[in-house]
Protein backbone atom coordinates (compact mmCIF):
# COMPACT_ATOMS: atom_id res chain seq x y z
CA UNK A 1 0.00 0.00 0.00
CA UNK A 2 2.00 2.99 1.27
CA UNK A 3 5.33 1.53 0.12
CA UNK A 4 4.17 1.46 -3.51
CA UNK A 5 2.68 4.94 -3.25
CA UNK A 6 5.90 6.47 -1.90
CA UNK A 7 8.25 4.64 -4.27
CA UNK A 8 6.23 5.43 -7.39
CA UNK A 9 5.60 9.04 -6.37
CA UNK A 10 9.28 9.60 -5.58
CA UNK A 11 10.38 8.04 -8.88
CA UNK A 12 8.13 10.48 -10.78
CA UNK A 13 9.33 13.39 -8.62
CA UNK A 14 12.96 12.61 -9.52
CA UNK A 15 12.32 12.93 -13.28
CA UNK A 16 10.03 15.98 -13.20
CA UNK A 17 10.34 19.53 -11.91
CA UNK A 18 10.25 19.76 -8.09
CA UNK A 19 7.02 21.76 -8.13
CA UNK A 20 5.30 19.58 -10.74
CA UNK A 21 2.04 17.95 -9.71
CA UNK A 22 2.71 14.96 -12.00
CA UNK A 23 3.87 12.96 -8.99
CA UNK A 24 0.42 13.40 -7.46
CA UNK A 25 -1.48 11.82 -10.35
CA UNK A 26 -0.04 8.38 -9.63
CA UNK A 27 -0.22 8.81 -5.86
CA UNK A 28 -3.84 9.90 -6.02
CA UNK A 29 -4.76 6.98 -8.27
CA UNK A 30 -3.21 4.52 -5.78
CA UNK A 31 -4.84 6.18 -2.76
CA UNK A 32 -8.18 6.24 -4.59
CA UNK A 33 -7.86 2.50 -5.22
CA UNK A 34 -7.26 1.92 -1.49
CA UNK A 35 -10.33 4.03 -0.60
CA UNK A 36 -12.69 2.58 -3.22
CA UNK A 37 -15.92 0.93 -2.09
CA UNK A 38 -18.73 -0.20 -4.39
CA UNK A 39 -21.58 2.30 -4.56
CA UNK A 40 -19.45 5.32 -3.64
CA UNK A 41 -17.92 7.76 -6.10
CA UNK A 42 -14.46 9.07 -5.25
CA UNK A 43 -13.13 12.07 -7.13
CA UNK A 44 -9.49 13.17 -7.27
CA UNK A 45 -8.24 16.62 -8.14
CA UNK A 46 -5.26 15.18 -10.05
CA UNK A 47 -6.70 12.12 -11.72
CA UNK A 48 -6.39 13.60 -15.19
CA UNK A 49 -10.10 14.17 -15.74
CA UNK A 50 -12.20 17.16 -14.84
CA UNK A 51 -14.15 16.45 -11.69
CA UNK A 52 -15.60 19.95 -11.70
CA UNK A 53 -17.46 20.89 -8.57
CA UNK A 54 -16.87 17.45 -7.03
CA UNK A 55 -13.32 18.44 -6.02
CA UNK A 56 -14.24 21.87 -4.69
CA UNK A 57 -15.28 22.15 -1.07
CA UNK A 58 -17.67 25.07 -0.57
CA UNK A 59 -17.37 27.33 2.48
CA UNK A 60 -19.51 30.35 3.18
CA UNK A 61 -18.41 32.82 0.50
CA UNK A 62 -15.26 30.81 -0.23
CA UNK A 63 -14.39 27.57 -1.96
CA UNK A 64 -11.30 25.39 -1.79
CA UNK A 65 -10.00 22.79 -4.21
CA UNK A 66 -9.60 19.50 -2.39
CA UNK A 67 -7.55 16.43 -3.34
CA UNK A 68 -10.28 13.85 -2.65
CA UNK A 69 -14.01 13.84 -2.23
CA UNK A 70 -16.37 10.90 -1.75
CA UNK A 71 -20.06 10.92 -2.64
CA UNK A 72 -22.96 8.52 -2.36
CA UNK A 73 -26.10 9.49 -4.25
CA UNK A 74 -24.79 13.09 -4.59
CA UNK A 75 -24.30 13.37 -0.81
CA UNK A 76 -20.79 14.38 0.27
CA UNK A 77 -19.44 11.72 2.67
CA UNK A 78 -15.85 12.89 3.28
CA UNK A 79 -12.99 14.91 1.79
CA UNK A 80 -9.24 14.55 2.04
CA UNK A 81 -5.92 16.17 1.34
CA UNK A 82 -2.40 14.92 0.70
CA UNK A 83 1.09 16.38 0.90
CA UNK A 84 4.26 14.68 -0.37
CA UNK A 85 7.45 16.34 0.85
CA UNK A 86 10.75 15.45 -0.79
CA UNK A 87 12.88 18.57 -0.24
CA UNK A 88 13.54 21.55 2.07
CA UNK A 89 11.12 20.52 4.82
CA UNK A 90 12.43 22.27 7.91
CA UNK A 91 12.44 25.78 6.42
CA UNK A 92 8.77 25.32 5.45
CA UNK A 93 7.57 23.11 8.31
CA UNK A 94 5.40 25.77 9.98
CA UNK A 95 3.77 26.74 6.66
CA UNK A 96 2.91 23.10 5.88
CA UNK A 97 1.45 22.62 9.35
CA UNK A 98 -0.50 25.88 9.54
CA UNK A 99 -2.06 25.40 6.10
CA UNK A 100 -3.12 21.85 6.88
CA UNK A 101 -4.34 22.77 10.36
CA UNK A 102 -6.48 25.62 9.04
CA UNK A 103 -8.00 23.48 6.31
CA UNK A 104 -8.74 20.58 8.69
CA UNK A 105 -10.25 22.87 11.29
CA UNK A 106 -12.53 24.70 8.86
CA UNK A 107 -13.75 21.53 7.15
CA UNK A 108 -14.38 19.48 10.31
CA UNK A 109 -15.55 22.18 12.72
CA UNK A 110 -17.54 24.71 10.68
CA UNK A 111 -20.39 24.64 8.18
CA UNK A 112 -21.13 21.12 7.03
CA UNK A 113 -18.61 19.54 9.44
CA UNK A 114 -17.58 16.96 6.86
CA UNK A 115 -15.12 14.21 7.87
CA UNK A 116 -11.64 14.98 6.60
CA UNK A 117 -8.46 12.98 6.17
CA UNK A 118 -4.99 14.38 5.78
CA UNK A 119 -2.03 12.33 4.61
CA UNK A 120 1.48 13.78 4.80
CA UNK A 121 4.33 11.69 3.39
CA UNK A 122 7.96 12.68 3.88
CA UNK A 123 11.25 10.87 3.39
CA UNK A 124 13.49 10.41 6.42
CA UNK A 125 16.61 11.85 4.79
CA UNK A 126 15.49 14.89 2.88
CA UNK A 127 17.77 17.14 0.86
CA UNK A 128 17.90 20.83 1.62
CA UNK A 129 18.64 22.69 -1.61
CA UNK A 130 20.25 26.09 -1.98
CA UNK A 131 18.69 28.53 -4.43
CA UNK A 132 21.27 27.52 -7.06
CA UNK A 133 20.09 23.90 -6.91
CA UNK A 134 23.03 22.50 -4.93
CA UNK A 135 22.33 20.26 -1.96
CA UNK A 136 23.36 22.21 1.14
CA UNK A 137 22.76 19.34 3.57
CA UNK A 138 20.56 16.37 4.32
CA UNK A 139 17.87 16.93 6.94
CA UNK A 140 17.15 13.95 9.19
CA UNK A 141 13.41 13.66 9.77
CA UNK A 142 11.92 11.89 12.80
CA UNK A 143 8.52 11.72 14.44
CA UNK A 144 9.65 14.52 16.77
CA UNK A 145 9.48 16.87 13.77
CA UNK A 146 5.75 16.11 13.51
CA UNK A 147 4.62 16.03 17.17
CA UNK A 148 2.56 19.17 16.57
CA UNK A 149 0.39 17.18 14.13
CA UNK A 150 -1.07 15.29 17.09
CA UNK A 151 -3.48 18.24 17.51
CA UNK A 152 -5.49 16.87 14.57
CA UNK A 153 -6.68 14.01 16.79
CA UNK A 154 -8.55 16.58 18.92
CA UNK A 155 -10.79 17.49 15.98
CA UNK A 156 -13.96 15.46 15.64
CA UNK A 157 -14.11 13.74 12.23
CA UNK A 158 -10.44 14.36 11.41
CA UNK A 159 -8.14 11.50 10.46
CA UNK A 160 -4.46 12.42 10.26
CA UNK A 161 -1.60 10.25 9.06
CA UNK A 162 2.01 11.44 8.85
CA UNK A 163 4.21 8.79 7.26
CA UNK A 164 8.00 9.01 7.45
CA UNK A 165 9.49 6.73 4.83
CA UNK A 166 13.06 5.52 4.39
CA UNK A 167 14.00 5.13 0.73
CA UNK A 168 17.24 3.35 1.69
CA UNK A 169 15.42 0.81 3.90
CA UNK A 170 12.32 0.70 1.67
CA UNK A 171 9.97 0.91 4.63
CA UNK A 172 8.03 3.20 6.93
CA UNK A 173 10.26 4.30 9.81
CA UNK A 174 7.78 6.45 11.70
CA UNK A 175 4.18 7.60 11.88
CA UNK A 176 2.29 10.29 13.72
CA UNK A 177 -1.45 9.89 14.11
CA UNK A 178 -2.90 6.94 12.25
CA UNK A 179 -0.78 4.60 10.19
CA UNK A 180 -1.70 4.85 6.51
CA UNK A 181 -3.53 1.50 6.67
CA UNK A 182 -5.51 2.47 9.78
CA UNK A 183 -6.41 5.86 8.33
CA UNK A 184 -7.73 4.18 5.17
CA UNK A 185 -9.76 1.75 7.32
CA UNK A 186 -11.22 4.62 9.36
CA UNK A 187 -12.20 6.51 6.22
CA UNK A 188 -13.70 3.40 4.60
CA UNK A 189 -15.74 2.86 7.80
CA UNK A 190 -17.45 6.21 7.14
CA UNK A 191 -19.04 4.57 4.12
CA UNK A 192 -20.83 1.86 6.10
Amino acid sequence: MINDIVKETYAIYKITAPTSNKKLKKAHALIKADLSIDGFEIYCLNEGVTSGEKTIYPFDGYSKKIDFSCYKDDKLIYVGGTKFIFRNYKQNSNNYFENELGQAYIITQFGKKIPYFTLTVIIDEIPYYKKNGEVKNIEKITTDDFKKYEVFSSFENCYCSVVIYSLSKDTVVGTVGFSYRDMILQIRNLCE
